[in-house]
């Protein structure tokens, strides 16, 4: 079992979790769990931007932490889904998330449950936000 929590409030968002995980085989079935899975992620460091993960606990053969890792290399790089620290919006970068997951869960033939929260402030914008993707 998995449990995130995310408290918005006007000064920010609190974000919690459990650190238990699941891999699933490809044909759904959990086959192995974690304890000390790192389940809150800062999606870009600088940056308020965080990434939550309850359900399975990879894709493939890849770790949903790794995979963020991997996230964080492609939004920081030069290339054309690098980031402008000063002029991003929360919906794109849920939306730059749930495109980078939608292609590994197609390539491995993900049958599990994966959600991820994606917490954070809009560049220049008072308030935070809070966003969801999830892969069943």
């Amino acid at each position: 079992m998995s449990i995130i929590v995310s408290v918005k409030i006007n000064d920010g968002i609190v974000m919690a979790a459990d650190s238990a995980t699941t891999f699933f085989r490809d044909t759904g079935e959990a086959f192995q769990s974690y304890d000390h899975a790192n389940k809150v992620v800062n999606l870009v460091k600088g940056l308020p931007i965080g990434v939550m993960t309850c359900g399975g606990g990879g894709v493939g053969n890849a770790s949903v932490d790794t995979l963020l890792k991997d996230l964080r290399a492609v939004l920081t790089a030069n290339g054309a889904q690098a980031i402008d620290p000063n002029k991003y919006t929360m919906e794109a970068i849920a939306t730059i998330v749930h495109g980078f997951f939608s292609g590994k869960v197609t390539a491995s033939d993900f049958k599990g449950f994966l959600l991820l929260r994606i917490c954070g402030y809009s560049s220049g914008r008072p308030l935070p936000e809070v966003w969801q993707v999830h892969f069943s």
